[in-house]
């Protein structure tokens, strides 16, 4: 069998931990062949096609150099970028290319997904539209997407259509268990753009109004979410999966995440909030889980039971957004 097709099947190998896992019924899947021309590529009596070895390669996240290394010695992680919020990026492209994170937890029949991070998980913004609105034209701005069009937001609407698909992805992500650390400034991002659009002008008194308004009702929601120990639909009150929430007062790192989905593993690390990289690379996957697990030994839980430490943590996130609407204020 040709070395590098060999290095191909034992990375897609590579990837899955479980003692059910079949190659042949994967490959089969993913090249839509039968299971005979399946295993006649794996056992190298037929050689893969380019198309082939590209369609693989894309779909597990291998690239051709991780093939090479047995051959040139280097020790090489792949990484996939998804800039989500890229200068031409619309409100469509930003959703779809966040819900294709979802592609490999949406098979899985046993799910393991826990974030790490200083910024709140993108997803709690799907329910809330003006703040999703908000804050991706905050990013495009940041990012210099609107230098030659109007700064001012004009409206914090967001269509239909996208309003549909945030919500599909709202229940996408509520329907999978999840382990939560929080950082200490896991609300600061979000707080001081909001302070920011208001002191350049991006947005107006009525509009910070409202937007004041929603960001109340997304803390009163992840206190209750905190409370109850899983995520919830908003509007009906519909329990989803579970959600154990933790605090990490000494963690002021990126946003990680790590998912586990019937043994399949990938990482994905914030480059610039919301925009991130990931990778299925074993070496690096165990790396990160061993990373998030260490921190989650360090951090105090919020959920259910511990009334005391989840009360005392959004009194003191509701003290610090208090504050920021006096100076909210006085800006307009």
């Amino acid at each position: 069998m040709d070395s590098t097709q060999k290095a191909l099947f034992q990375s897609i190998k590579n990837l899955f931990k479980k003692e059910t896992f079949s190659l042949v019924d994967e490959i089969s899947e993913v090249l839509h062949l039968e299971k005979g021309a399946s295993y006649k590529r794996i056992s190298g009596n037929t050689a893969l096609k380019i198309d082939e070895v590209v369609t693989l390669c894309l779909h597990y996240n291998i690239s051709f150099d991780t093939l090479l290394e047995t051959h040139s010695g280097l020790n090489q992680i792949s990484f996939v970028t998804e800039h989500v919020s890229a200068t031409n990026s619309t409100m469509r492209d930003f959703l779809l290319a966040f819900g294709r994170t979802f592609d490999s937890l949406r098979k899985g029949r046993e799910n393991e997904l826990i974030f790490l991070g200083n910024e709140l998980s993108l997803p709690y913004y799907f329910d809330f539209p003006k703040l999703l609105k908000f804050l991706h034209h905050m990013w495009h701005h940041e990012k210099g997407g609107y230098q030659h069009q109007q700064k001012r937001l004009d409206t914090l609407e967001i269509s239909s259509e996208n309003r549909q698909l945030a919500n599909y992805l709202s229940h996408e992500f509520n329907n999978h268990p999840t382990t939560e650390i929080w950082g200490p400034g896991i609300m600061n991002a979000a707080f001081h753009k909001l302070k920011l659009g208001v002191r350049i002008g991006i947005i107006d008194r009525q509009q910070s109004e409202e937007l004041y308004q929603e960001f109340n009702q997304l803390l009163e929601h992840l206190k209750k979410v905190a409370e109850v120990g899983y995520k919830f639909n908003l509007e009906s009150g519909r329990p989803y999966g579970d959600a154990y929430l933790l605090i990490n007062r000494y963690y002021f790192g990126g946003s990680q995440v790590y998912y586990n989905t019937d043994g399949y593993e990938k990482a994905f690390l914030s480059t610039e909030y919301p925009d991130f990289i990931h990778t299925n690379d074993p070496r690096y996957t165990s790396t990160i889980r061993e990373k998030i697990y260490n921190q989650k030994a360090y951090s105090v839980s919020i959920s259910r039971d511990n009334a005391l430490e989840r009360s005392q943590y959004f009194r003191s996130l509701t003290q610090e957004w208090e504050r920021l609407g006096k100076e909210i204020e006085s800006l307009l």
